[in-house]
C-alpha cells in the first residue's frame, strides 16, 4: 500500500471515528439525561448543566461522556488534516477563512477507512465502554465536563 492510500485509509478512519463517537456522545447523553436525578445523592455526584437545568451523573456516566466529547472532535479534525487533498483553494477575508478541495483517493481506500472508523467507534461506545471506564475509575481517573 502506498503512502497516499495509507493516508486515505487512516484519515477516513479517524474522521469516521470522531463523527461516530460524537454521535455516541449524543445518544448516551440523551439516554442518561432522561433518567438522571435533579438532586445529588450518594451515587450521582457529578453535576451536569444541560441548558440551564442541572442533573447529576455517576462516575461512569460522567467519565464516559467527558472522554467521548473531549476526544471525538480533535480526532475527527486530525483525520481531516491527514487525508490527502488536491486542487486546494483557500480564501481569507478579515476574520473569515475557508478552503475547498477534492479528495486525492484514486484507489478509493477512504470508504474502507470510513467503515472501519465507524465500526471501531461503535464497538468502543457500546461494547468496550463499560470495562474501559471501570478500569479508569478503579485507577482513580474520573472526568467531568460539567
Amino acid at each position: 500500500m502506498n503512502r497516499n492510500a495509507t493516508r486515505n485509509l487512516v484519515g477516513a478512519a479517524l474522521w469516521a471515528y470522531g463523527i461516530t463517537a460524537m454521535g455516541g456522545f449524543f445518544v448516551l447523553s440523551g439516554r442518561w439525561l432522561a433518567s438522571a436525578p435533579t438532586t445529588r445523592d450518594a451515587i450521582h455526584v457529578f453535576e451536569h448543566n444541560e441548558h440551564g437545568s442541572f442533573v447529576y451523573y455517576n462516575a461512569e456516566q460522567a467519565t464516559a461522556l467527558a472522554l467521548l466529547f473531549m476526544t471525538s472532535i480533535p480526532i475527527a479534525f486530525l483525520g481531516l488534516f491527514i487525508s490527502p487533498k488536491k486542487n486546494v483553494v483557500s480564501r481569507a477575508s478579515g476574520l473569515a477563512w475557508r478552503a475547498t478541495w477534492e479528495a486525492d483517493d484514486p484507489k478509493r481506500m477512504s470508504r474502507w477507512g470510513y467503515l472501519s472508523g465507524a465500526l471501531i467507534a461503535l464497538g468502543l461506545v457500546f461494547v468496550i465502554r463499560e470495562p474501559l471506564i471501570a478500569s479508569l475509575i478503579d485507577r482513580g481517573v474520573v472526568l467531568n465536563i460539567g
